[in-house]
């Protein structure tokens, strides 16, 4: 048995280094923030080799007296807090005292500090985070700190560092992040001797988005300010026009501290569901502001994860708010001549930096990637089963849909892959109740011929086909006018001002309705518009609908885990709601005797994890169909190339204008398109322009 031994302190300051210091960006953090901690209104930052060689911080904070000096590299020596109550007070960004010393541990560090009230400065040489010297030094107030040759003395953890080029980009990300939260300071940012950016310090975060990510992104934002009696949250959105494949744009800070909450973060991108594509993520910089008493920021060494008190209703407050901003504000997309429709298709994103076109024809593999992403089959059913594939779609993207038509083929499909599969109560015997004649009748579901529980929902989506049968039946209105153009005149202040004297100019290729207003073009996507119409027609009625419950002739037995059990034993009620019938069964099982009825089939025992997991998020069965009930509306929906009339125009518009979200099909596709005059003069390069 090996004796137990006491770690000198070079070896524990090396461990402590390793959670707070594990690349340059996290030095530059802990330093920044000890920078704006200690009131400073100017602050550079220089590195090079991406930090590994050298980094410089310079400010004009309040600096650290001759007599502190040596405290300072001591670990857990702040002058952030007195006592462990402070810790539910903070408002201040570091709190521990272990940056100093950590970085000293692991580097070649130089500092060169003075206070106001002093008549010299100090200057300090440390190596490995021993005092090599420490003498009086003339300069301006404020502290110098110079960190040289990162992992010197760790070279197993050197060699873990990426290239100068990656802890450059991490650098930038995390500089991005805090001037965004610190808009009130000037920061000058110089990489390899190349200044990057440097900040006004005038309190504007709009100007702050402006200067680093352009006005792509600052021409589409939308400001939020609200006040509850758990936060107050200020910063702006993205509308529909600027989405990410990423999460690397999405800024939250808690009481100007930037923070990485997964709970927050996914709040806000639920928000933005049928809002923008599927598998993009919106761009958002949001500061809330709250009691600090409410936040834990002490759960992580680097400060960046936080808990919160009040974490459920901040989380249900917030998505109602954002989602609220969202559909009161215009989301009609915008075409611009040069830039194209925002984000442009011409240039792509690593992190926060751009490429072009060109650049990423470097690498096939991501073209071949991104082309496959893009293409879409569009296809008419046979009723054997088979499909028409009569076109491809271009997927949006960046730009409106392109149609390309292609040679007609047949493909087989398996139609059962589309729905719920019953697997979970194959044999189980199910009563059914007849709703007309009050009859009951008992049946079984057998796993080898399944094909006709999957004939049922696919009954339901031919009826509603054939209630569709000429693509636009439901669209039809009375002929009494005899202009084809008609003057679609919607003055009523009740409804989106964005379908306000729209004049109705034709139909181009079968697919793009185009309008004019004013000195703007629209394109309106026939079938995306009829797919919004339905899909909230058909959520708004299942959502009205009682749950039918089916009982079981046979209870279904299921084995939970601990922490499965646990919620379903307290809240048995809510699960009788969403149409399931539970009594607890021992201690980690449950008997299932009534499943509920969607789409006219029994719902599965995995229904029930589903269920669980998002217990909190729904307020009906149906929230959790919401794919099923988009594609219900997709394959119901007027297509591409199906011609429809002005009078069906007209009321596919009077249908959309009072939808909950004209702008977008539920799959986060837009709707409308607007160009300006001045975009259309600039094509056609006219004077003036």
């Amino acid at each position: 048995m090996p004796k137990i031994n006491i770690l000198d302190d070079s070896t524990i300051n090396k461990i402590a280094a390793g959670e707070v210091v594990d690349r340059p960006a996290s030095i530059i953090k802990e330093l920044v923030e000890n920078s704006i901690d200690a009131g400073s209104t100017n602050i550079i930052v220089e590195i090079d080799e991406g930090g590994k060689d050298m980094i410089k911080i310079i400010d004009n904070g309040c600096g650290i007296d001759a007599d502190d000096i040596n405290k300072a590299f001591l670990r857990h020596a702040t002058s952030k807090i007195n006592k462990v109550e402070d810790l539910y007070e903070l408002n201040s960004l570091g709190f521990r005292g272990e940056a100093l010393a950590s970085i000293a541990a692991v580097s070649k560090l130089e500092m060169i500090t003075k206070t106001k009230d002093s008549l010299m400065g100090t200057h300090i040489i440390l190596n490995g985070g021993k005092v090599i010297s420490k003498e009086p030094i003339a300069c301006n107030n404020g502290t110098q700190i110079y960190v040289r040759d990162l992992f010197y003395n760790t070279p197993a953890r050197r060699k873990f560092l990426k290239s100068s080029k990656a802890e450059q980009l991490a650098i930038t990300s995390l500089m991005n992040k805090l001037v965004i939260g610190n808009t009130n300071v000037k920061i000058k940012y110089i990489t390899n001797s190349k200044t990057v950016f440097e900040t006004l310090g005038d309190k504007s975060l709009y100007n702050m988005i402006r200067l680093l990510y352009g006005s792509d992104v600052s021409d589409n934002l939308i400001e939020v300010e609200y006040k509850s009696k758990f936060f107050n949250i200020k910063g702006y959105i993205a509308n529909n026009n600027i989405y990410r494949s990423n999460k690397n744009w999405q800024h939250i800070f808690v009481n100007g501290r930037y923070v990485k909450s997964s709970n927050l973060m996914n709040i806000v991108n639920e928000s933005y569901k049928g809002i923008i594509p599927i598998n993009k993520y919106p761009v958002y910089f949001l500061n809330l502001v709250m009691d600090p008493s409410s936040v834990d920021v002490n759960i992580h060494p680097n400060k960046l994860e936080v808990k919160f008190d009040k974490e459920k209703e901040i989380s249900s407050e917030l998505m109602d708010y954002i989602r609220g901003v969202l559909l009161k504000s215009s989301l009609v997309g915008r075409y611009k001549h040069g830039n194209k429709y925002t984000p442009t298709r011409s240039t792509h994103t690593y992190g926060d930096f751009t490429y072009t076109e060109e650049e990423q024809k470097k690498s096939e593999n991501e073209i071949k990637e991104r082309l496959y992403n893009q293409i879409e089959i569009k296809h008419n059913e046979y009723s054997d089963g088979t499909v028409n594939t009569n076109e491809y779609h271009i997927k949006e993207d960046d730009m409106i849909n392109e149609v390309v038509d292609v040679e007609s083929k047949k493909i087989n499909t398996d139609r059962k892959s589309e729905f719920i599969k019953l697997k979970d109560i194959d044999n189980s015997k199910i009563e059914l109740k007849d709703t007309d004649d009050n009859k009951r009748v008992a049946y079984k579901l057998d796993t080898q011929d399944s094909k006709n529980e999957f004939k049922r929902l696919d009954d339901y989506i031919s009826t509603e086909k054939s209630n569709s049968k000429e693509a636009s039946s439901d669209l039809t209105m009375d002929r009494s006018e005899d202009s084809i153009f008609t003057l679609l005149d919607f003055e009523d202040e009740k409804f989106n001002q964005d379908f306000v004297n729209l004049n109705l100019i034709g139909i181009l290729f079968n697919t793009y309705i185009l309008f004019s207003k004013g000195d703007k073009m629209i394109m309106m996507d026939q079938h995306a518009a009829h797919e919004r119409v339905r899909f909230e027609m058909y959520m708004k009625s299942f959502r009205n609908k009682e749950v039918n419950i089916q009982m079981l002739l046979e209870p279904i037995i299921m084995d939970l885990s601990v922490s499965d059990i646990e919620i379903i034993s307290r809240r048995l009620d809510e699960f009788e709601k969403f149409g399931f019938i539970i009594e607890l069964y021992g201690h980690r099982s449950i008997s299932i005797r009534g499943v509920p009825m969607t789409f006219g089939i029994p719902e599965s025992k995995r229904f029930i994890y589903e269920i669980i997991d998002n217990l909190d998020k729904l307020s009906s069965v149906y929230d959790t169909k919401y794919d099923e009930i988009a594609e219900i509306a997709c394959k119901s929906s007027i297509k591409a190339n199906d011609k429809i009339s002005d009078f069906e125009v007209k009321s596919l518009v009077n249908k959309l204008k009072v939808c909950e979200n004209p702008y977008t099909c539920p799959h986060g596709r837009p709707i409308m398109v607007s160009m300006t005059k001045y975009d259309i003069e600039k094509m056609f390069k006219r004077k003036g322009v």
